[in-house]
């Protein structure tokens, strides 16, 4: 921890420019749990809690508390808890080695992450950021369908410009709760499908004209602790979870409309080298690893490339003209580019994305391409029905029809082989 404060002093206190060699010497993966009461009215099966703290960002519930209210028994061994609701057990270990929490102790009692409570036994949190309360309800998971077995045109998807904006003052935000419930549907439709897909996430959702900011590694609250609950959901399901700038902005522009490098980039090349390091920073403060980074709207320069090729191995990016996966060779390192030739769906009911398939089949291109999940926010219908949270795709869904179609070419949505 002591060379993580000593990296943030040396960059902003002094900005000095620090090398790479510098940061791979000075950044690592220290453990360090920030831990703040959360208070949040949670209802359980059997009954309503408030025992429950955020930890870096993520809801902690009271083991005691947590497994009572849901009709289940613990039983603790050293630092291993077996925890038992309706007949199925699982084993949880307290462990200290990542940012991201599991069993945690404190005020000399132990906590356990929401997520990792809850999912083995067939439940999922539902958030309501409006009463400032969350629901544990049982999950109706959708039958896996679709390819069971590998096509033979490997394909890349990717979910766009993911951010936590869902509070944004004037209430426009894309990723509200609902929608990040919605998001988390359609990690799952791919996973049941057998497929991976990258996710692109804009780490710090800015909105000058609000003079609004939200870090969900820094600022802890019900909408920021669920929008984690997604994203860990998803990694876990299938997800490759990377980088879209750091704000995906600059000036009075709105994160996900804005630039951020690029030629006309008001940042210097010290400023520059600081996002990139804080955005893994980032990462590391909630226990992820950056699997790729993606320059905004793809704007960069050489210069910027080769900056950005010091601190990540994958980068989503065309290199020069060529339509398929680069490779190149780095001080020891190998360094990929992807490129996403078959662009994106730019509309609902953009069928274009048909022809930009065909077209890279045909030309053997990568067949890749990204998506933006709020483009389906209409199609996806959610309800209880009798205790069970349920949802499907409606008609005319986008992805669906899009993950069918290229099925039916020949595809399979997979990560890229390295």
């Amino acid at each position: 921890m002591k060379k993580i404060i000593f990296l943030f002093i040396v960059i902003f206190t002094f900005c000095i420019s620090v090398s790479a060699e510098e940061y791979r010497n000075n950044y690592n993966n220290s453990v360090n749990y920030n831990i703040t009461p959360a208070g949040i009215r949670i209802k359980f099966a059997k009954g309503e809690g408030r025992d429950n703290i955020f930890c870096n960002g993520r809801l902690c519930v009271s083991v005691e508390e947590g497994v009572r209210l849901m009709g289940g028994s613990f039983e603790q061994t050293g630092f291993v808890f077996k925890i038992t609701i309706e007949g199925k057990t699982s084993f949880f270990q307290y462990s200290a080695d990542s940012n991201k929490p599991y069993i945690i102790i404190y005020n000399e009692r132990p906590y356990i992450n929401i997520y990792d409570f809850i999912t083995p036994f067939g439940y999922e949190m539902i958030a309501d950021t409006e009463q400032n309360c969350a629901e544990i309800m049982k999950y109706s998971q959708q039958t896996p369908t679709g390819v069971r077995y590998k096509r033979d045109i490997k394909a890349f998807i990717r979910l766009e410009d993911i951010a936590a904006d869902g509070m944004k003052p004037d209430g426009t935000g894309n990723y509200t709760a609902d929608m990040l419930e919605k998001l988390k549907y359609t990690a799952e439709y791919l996973y049941n499908r057998g497929y991976e897909y990258y996710v692109a996430w804009i780490p710090v959702y800015v909105y000058p004209p609000d003079n609004y900011k939200n870090d969900v590694s820094r600022e802890y609250n019900l909408y920021n602790s669920y929008f984690l609950y997604v994203m860990d959901f998803m990694k876990d399901h299938g997800g490759h979870i990377g980088l879209h700038g750091y704000t995906h902005q600059y000036g009075n522009d709105e994160s996900g409309n804005g630039y951020e490098w690029g030629k006309n980039t008001p940042y210097t090349l010290q400023e520059q080298q600081m996002r990139m390091i804080e955005s893994k920073l980032f990462c590391a403060r909630l226990g992820y690893n950056a699997e790729f980074f993606e320059f905004p709207h793809y704007a960069a320069t050489e210069e910027q490339k080769k900056m950005a090729e010091e601190y990540f191995d994958v980068i989503y990016q065309s290199y020069g003209s060529n339509n398929n996966i680069v490779c190149k060779e780095k001080d020891g390192r190998k360094i990929y580019y992807i490129p996403t030739p078959a662009e994106y769906v730019r509309f609902k009911r953009d069928y274009s994305i048909y022809d930009k398939i065909d077209k890279c089949i045909e030309n053997n291109y990568a067949v890749s391409f990204y998506f933006h999940p709020v483009l389906d926010k209409d199609k996806i219908a959610v309800e209880n029905i009798n205790g069970s949270r349920v949802w499907k795709y409606i008609e005319e869904a986008m992805l669906p029809e899009i993950i069918s179609y290229a099925d039916g070419r020949g595809c399979y949505f997979s990560a890229f082989d390295r």
